[in-house]
């Protein structure tokens, strides 16, 4: 499967050299889809399984979920690629087919001086909207980002064409344990953007309610936030569905607030902060189930329970 999966990158990495943002969007789809027929179907029973268990919809509707989570991340992934050869020109494009709802969130967290902790999932092309909130704050804050992958020279393209349009972008690797960098920037008062929906393997967790079955959420970045007493900022990245052209929306909710929670012990504290995070994090999948790209650590997080 795996070979599977990185020949169909490779062509499609290609082909982003050639075509328009549109098309490469429409081959994604016409290749994933015979790709995920073909050789992929049976063995995503895993992630179809998660579906129908969390919605609670029928077999068909959480194959075709499934399916189009399958399809969502390889146009992610051609994103991707198109932000790291394409010119700046073309890039900024990009970021003017983002639309930014709930920026006032935003410049309240700015405008209070505090840390910010923003946090979003892998929904959509969520990288377009991480570099629309490195935009929106390039002038006021540094943004540092926590990633858990090793860099590819995909990645090294991609946000050395960032600094080129003046967006400050620091990456740290949760291999070099980064917990006390992350921290030390936070007291600096600038903002550190995680993601939240990873494999509970990854780090420590605090046990929540995720779609009603008790589950293993990851907690660091809270943990971070309450250390830091910085805002914990949620936002999602979705497709536009009500826009003919290719468009997206990025919401920005209101914050999450270690303040809020002064007269709880710590492990409480932790806790509830995790399972108001995972409450935005679920209602965001709901809505939009087809574009979530992780339904294969669903089952692993409820396992650990």
């Amino acid at each position: 499967m795996n070979r599977v999966l990185k020949n169909l990158e490779s062509m499609l990495d290609f082909f982003v050299y050639f075509l328009p943002r549109k098309n490469l969007h429409k081959l994604a789809n016409f290749l994933g889809t015979i790709c995920y027929a073909t050789f992929l179907r049976k063995l995503n029973d895993y992630e179809t399984i998660a579906v129908q268990k969390a919605l609670l919809v029928p077999t068909a509707q959480a194959r075709d979920i499934a399916g189009n989570a399958f399809l969502n991340t390889r146009i992610f992934l051609v994103d991707y690629q198109y932000m790291a050869v394409k010119s700046e020109a073309e890039v900024h494009t990009l970021m003017k087919s983002v639309t930014v709802e709930g920026e006032a969130w935003l410049h309240a967290a700015l405008a209070s001086k505090r840390a910010i902790v923003a946090t979003t999932i892998h929904m959509d092309s969520f990288l377009i909207g991480i570099l629309k909130l490195c935009q929106m704050t390039k002038n006021r804050r540094p943004v540092t980002v926590i990633k858990l992958n090793q860099a590819s020279s995909k990645e090294n393209h991609a946000y050395e064409k960032f600094q080129k349009m003046g967006v400050r972008i620091r990456i740290l690797r949760l291999s070099e344990k980064p917990a006390w960098q992350a921290l030390q920037q936070l007291r600096k008062g600038h903002i550190v953007f995680v993601l939240c929906d990873v494999d509970p393997s990854f780090g420590k967790t605090s046990e929540v309610s995720f779609f009603g079955y008790p589950a293993h959420f990851p907690c660091g970045l809270v943990e971070l936030a309450i250390a830091s007493q910085a805002l914990l900022l949620p936002l999602v990245v979705t497709e536009d569905q009500g826009s003919i052209e290719e468009r997206h929306i990025l919401k920005i909710e209101s914050p999450i607030d270690p303040r809020d929670f002064l007269n709880q012990i710590y492990q409480d504290k932790t806790r509830n902060m995790t399972q108001s995070l995972a409450a935005r994090v679920e209602s965001w999948i709901r809505q939009a189930p087809g574009q979530w790209q992780s339904w294969a650590i669903l089952q692993r997080m409820w396992k650990k329970s």
